[in-house]
């Protein structure tokens, strides 16, 4: 796992950005993978975006990075379903990954990852949307190296 590092980044409407992350490397089968455990700060308010015709909205943060063997990767590692527009203003100190940030290979140290809140929208009546809050990216690099075990969180 990596050692912990923070992060700060200011978006005025919809944010997402790490406060620690740890990182491991996992064999399974055979094959191996890097996987990142983050703490998330999410400030994102997505109250505007209801109107009489939302029905709910799918929120969730996607990792994206570049690999040798992709040039894209989206992974999602948090969700929430919001129903009602009060509960639009999504805010949270401190919350673990959901789903956690992991590559098929060793992708993940050193590299650029790029924190994106999306979101789609289900009407009552008409076409899913979907969303991005591109103009409010929060990126950061992950440590070069795994997180010692002591650091690591207890949760797997």
């Amino acid at each position: 796992m990596l050692s912990p590092r923070s992060f700060y980044c200011t978006l005025s409407t919809h944010l997402a950005h790490t406060t620690r992350i740890y990182s491991r490397r996992r064999q399974i089968k055979g094959a191996g993978h890097d996987q990142a455990i983050l703490s998330l700060q999410i400030d994102a308010d997505l109250r505007s975006v209801f109107n009489w015709n939302v029905k709910q909205l799918f929120v969730y943060i996607t990792a994206e990075y570049e690999t040798e063997a992709n040039v894209l990767n989206q992974v999602v590692i948090w969700d929430q379903i919001i129903s009602e527009p009060q509960h639009a203003w999504i805010r949270s100190s401190s919350v673990a990954n959901k789903y956690s940030l992991t590559d098929q290979g060793y992708g993940l140290l050193g590299n650029n990852v790029s924190l994106v809140v999306n979101w789609n929208t289900v009407p009552s009546t008409g076409l899913l949307t979907l969303s991005h809050a591109y103009k409010h990216v929060h990126s950061f690099i992950v440590p070069e190296e795994y997180s010692p075990r002591e650091e690591r969180p207890s949760y797997s």
